[in-house]
C-alpha cells in the first residue's frame, strides 16, 4: 500500500495497513524552526536547509529526510516564497526566511513587519517573543459603513505578505507531487472568517460585536466570506486538480469551553461557513479539513452538516474533547486528523515514556475503523526536546499497525 492509498483509505473510514502519519501537511501539523533544527541534530541529519516558509509562526519546511524518518504520508503545496535570504530565529539558530519578510528591530527590542498595501505595521513581536502578533486594523471602526468603507483591509486578509504571488510555481509543485510521488497532496488554503473578524477587529472587540453590535460583525463576516470565495476560486483553478485535502482554519474553541455559544454560532457565524464550505465543495471534489483549536465538540454536528470531512487538531486537553467520546459519537461521519499527542504539556514538558503512553492512548481511541490520521496537536513548539519527538514517532510505529 502506498502513502496516498493509505491516507485515502483512512479518510474513507476503512483500516489501511497502518495509521497514516502527517508532519507538515498543513501549517498546524508542522514544526517550529528551532525544534526542527534540534531534531535534525538529534537524528544526525546534516546539510539541507532550515527554511521558514511561514515566518509569522516560524514554521519550517520539513525536508524529505525527516519526513521519511517520521513515516509521513503527506506532502504539502505551500504558499511558499520562491526566494529566500539568510536569517536567524529568535535564539540565533540559523535559518532562511522568504525574501519578502524583512522585520525591523525597534528600540525596545521588538520587531515589526510592514507588509500591507498602506505601509502600516501589520505585525509586531515583542522582544524575545516566539511569534509575531497581528495588529487589529479595524479596531476603531464604529459602524457598518466604516467596515464597508475599509473593505481593502479585509480583502488583503490571508494574503500572505511573505508569499511572492507565484501561482505558476504552486501549480507546478502540485503537479510534481501528484504525478511523480505516491504521497497524498495537501493544500493549505486556510480561509478564516470568524478568526478573521477577531484579528481584524481585535479579539475582545469582535466578540463584543457579536453580542452588542451584531450588524457590524455580520458586515465584516460578509466581506470576509466574499473575499474567501473569490480567493478560493483563484486557488482551486491552479492548485485544486492536484490536492486531495484542502484546509480551512477558524478557531472556535477556548481551552475550557467554546468561544461563543452554539446558539450564537448557528445564528451568526454558521451561515457564512456554510456559504464558503458549500462553494468549496461545489467547485472541488476532495476532502475538506477544518482546523479549529480548543473545545469545539458542541459545533461538530454543525460542521458535519455544512460539509466538513476532517477535524484538526482534535485538542483532547480542552473541555469536552474526550477522544473516545468523539470517536463514538462522530467517527462514522468525521475523520480525525490530529489528537496524537498533546503539544501544551506532554510533548514539550513530559518524558519520552509520557509521550509513548499518550500516543498509545490516542491511537487506541481514534484508530479503530479508520478515519484517523496521526499528527500531534498543533505546531511542535520551539522548546520541545528532540528525544520526545523521537519517542512520539517510535510509538506510532509500535502501536499504529492494524491487525489483519
Amino acid at each position: 500500500m502506498n502513502h496516498r492509498e493509505r491516507v485515502l483509505m483512512a479518510l474513507r473510514h476503512q483500516e489501511p495497513d497502518r495509521v497514516p502519519v502527517d508532519l507538515g501537511g498543513i501549517d498546524a501539523t508542522s514544526i517550529n524552526g528551532r525544534a526542527y533544527q534540534r531534531l535534525k541534530d538529534r537524528l544526525g541529519i546534516v546539510g539541507g536547509r532550515n527554511r521558514i516558509h511561514h515566518p509569522i509562526l516560524d514554521i519550517a519546511i520539513v525536508e524529505d529526510a525527516v519526513l521519511e524518518w517520521a513515516g509521513a504520508d503527506c506532502r504539502p503545496v505551500l504558499f511558499e516564497g520562491r526566494a529566500y535570504r539568510p536569517g536567524e530565529l529568535f535564539d540565533g539558530t540559523p535559518c532562511e526566511y522568504p525574501i519578502n519578510w524583512n522585520p525591523s528591530r525597534q528600540a525596545d527590542g521588538a520587531e515589526v513587519v510592514v507588509i500591507d498595501r498602506s505601509g502600516t505595521t501589520l505585525r509586531r513581536a515583542p522582544g524575545a517573543a516566539f511569534y509575531f502578533f497581528d495588529r487589529a486594523p479595524l479596531a476603531d471602526a464604529e459602524s457598518v459603513a466604516d467596515i464597508e468603507r475599509r473593505a481593502i483591509e479585509v480583502e488583503q486578509y490571508d494574503d500572505w505578505g511573505f508569499w511572492d504571488g507565484d501561482w505558476a510555481a504552486m501549480e507546478a509543485e502540485g503537479r510534481r507531487l501528484l504525478e511523480t510521488t505516491d504521497y497524498l497532496v495537501t493544500g493549505n488554503f486556510s480561509g478564516h472568517i470568524f478568526a478573521g473578524g477577531e484579528i481584524l477587529r481585535g479579539y475582545e472587540t469582535f466578540l463584543l460585536d457579536l453580542v452588542e453590535r451584531p450588524a457590524m460583525a455580520q458586515a465584516l463576516m460578509e466581506l470576509l466570506t466574499e473575499h474567501q470565495i473569490a480567493r478560493f476560486d483563484r486557488y482551486v483553478a491552479r492548485v485544486g486538480p492536484f490536492v486531495q485535502v484542502i484546509n480551512v482554519s477558524d478557531d472556535l474553541g477556548g481551552q475550557d469551553a467554546p468561544l461563543i455559544s452554539p446558539r450564537m454560532y448557528r445564528s451568526l457565524v454558521k451561515p457564512y461557513h456554510a456559504r464558503l464550505f458549500g462553494h468549496m465543495k461545489e467547485k472541488w471534489g476532495g476532502y475538506l479539513l477544518m482546523h479549529s483549536d480548543g473545545a469545539v465538540a458542541p459545533f461538530i454536528p454543525d460542521l458535519i452538516e455544512i460539509g466538513v470531512d476532517i477535524l484538526n487538531p482534535v485538542q483532547y486537553t480542552a473541555g469536552g474533547m474526550d477522544l473516545a467520546d468523539l470517536k463514538s459519537r462522530y467517527g462514522r461521519d468525521l475523520c480525525f486528523w490530529g489528537g496524537g499527542c498533546d503539544t501544551q504539556h506532554v510533548l514539550p514538558l513530559g518524558s519520552p515514556l509520557d509521550v509513548r503512553d499518550a500516543v498509545k492512548a490516542s491511537i487506541d481511541a481514534l484508530a479503530p475503523g479508520g478515519g484517523f490520521v496521526f499528527a500531534q496537536i498543533q505546531i511542535i513548539q520551539p522548546e520541545t526536546p528532540p528525544e520526545n519527538l523521537v519517542a512520539m514517532y517510535e510509538a506510532v510505529g509500535e502501536f499504529g499497525g492494524y491487525i489483519g
